[in-house]
Formats: C-alpha cells, structure tokens, sequence
C-alpha cells in the first residue's frame, strides 16, 4: 500500500521522467495547470492521474469494537 505522499513522488518521478510537466500533461490528455496542482495538493488524486502512473484507489474501511459505556 501507498501513502498519498508517495504517490504524490511517484507522479513527481512521472513528470521528470516525460522530461518536464507540460510534457507529461500533453501525453496523458491533462492540462499543465491540474497537473501543477495536483503536485501542490491543491487537487485531489483523481483516477486519471492514478491511471497515468499505474496506481489504483482502494478504499478500505476497518470494523473496530470496543466496550460499551454505561448509560
């Protein structure tokens, strides 16, 4: 599993690896501006920019217990 940092690296290695982000942006359809701000977390991760780089979503949800309080 990946952090949300490490994928924000890993699309960061994405770009330097098109050779600069305009570039990566053309290649995948995506404008220069959401891709920049993607990398300034000013947008959220959406399925496009996961798609380009080779990551999924997953949500997971996890059941908890714990004892019941008194009332």
């Amino acid at each position: 599993m990946l952090t949300e940092q490490e994928v924000i690296m890993r699309l960061r290695d994405a770009v330097t690896e098109a050779g600069s982000l305009r570039e990566f942006a053309k290649a995948h359809g995506m404008t220069a501006a959401y891709v920049h701000d993607v990398l300034h977390e000013r947008r959220a991760l959406a399925d496009r920019i996961l798609a380009a780089i080779g990551v999924e979503r997953r949500i997971i949800y996890q059941v908890t217990y714990r004892e019941k309080e008194d009332e």
